[in-house]
């Protein structure tokens, strides 16, 4: 007796289906202007990292929505940018992992893990952190957002001996 066609391809299904390997995706393509609207949502925390690396206060200030009151105002962004880039000069903005939660025109969220890095180590932070991005006049902003602070993980006292 041969074997039927559907159970052929049953049995295929249920084969792949416990690999691992294997994923089906139902999902529509993203459209151009999605996958632009998401490099340019990239490109703006590549403007976040060149303000870091320059020691540029009020660069990374700028990135932040003019009227941001959650979890600081723009003020109290402006004056605590000054008082890192003052004590530490130029940083690394260290981004570990990045998702786009909520692709969107008007308020895209992005989910971001990084780590900054000073030349001293002495003001080293990261976070996992949640933004909310706004645009105004065609450029964007950090409108708000929440974090998780992470704690640092320095080198233990027997790992730095070796």
């Amino acid at each position: 007796m041969k074997p039927r066609p559907g159970w052929l391809v049953l049995g295929a299904a249920a084969a792949l289906a416990s690999c691992s390997y294997f994923t089906l995706d139902f999902s529509k393509p993203m459209s151009s202007r999605e996958i632009a609207l998401e490099q340019e949502i990239r490109l703006f925390y590549a403007q976040v990292q060149t303000a870091f690396a320059a020691g540029n206060a009020e660069a990374l200030t700028d990135l932040f929505f003019p009227s941001i009151t959650h979890p600081m105002t723009h003020e109290e962004i402006r004056a605590w940018s000054r008082g890192f880039f003052e004590r530490n000069g130029r940083a690394r903005f260290h981004i570990q992992s990045f998702n786009i939660d909520k692709l969107s025109y008007v308020n895209p969220v992005v989910t971001v893990k990084y780590r900054v890095e000073t030349p001293s180590g002495k003001d080293d932070f990261g976070a996992v952190e949640t933004d909310t991005l706004a645009q105004l006049n065609g450029r964007w902003y950090i409108a708000s957002w929440d974090s998780q602070p992470q704690p640092a993980s320095p080198v233990p006292n027997e790992l730095g001996k070796q």
